[in-house]
């Protein structure tokens, strides 16, 4: 599939690596659009399985009910600015 990927993404190559995560220091980040004039709108997507339940396609309602109440859960613990 290695040419169908090169193809899809213009410019990016099998051998391209991304770079080292390094984001500094993220509480000097401070307001990235002060103005409002760029950032419309942000998103967080979670795209992976939780560590005792199968992938999406095979999930039950319960265990659908049971993500949703333990993601529910931590999510309303964090603290501070989001």
């Amino acid at each position: 599939f290695d040419p169908i990927i090169e193809d899809y993404h213009q410019g990016f190559k099998k051998t391209d690596k991304h770079p080292p995560k390094n984001w500094g220091d993220v509480s000097t980040f401070g307001n990235l659009d002060p103005a409002g004039e760029f950032i419309v709108s942000t998103r967080v997507r979670c795209g992976r399985s939780m560590e005792g339940y199968p992938f999406n396609p095979c999930l039950t309602e319960e265990q659908y009910k049971e993500m949703e109440q333990k993601v529910s859960s931590t999510l309303s613990g964090l603290e501070g600015e989001l």
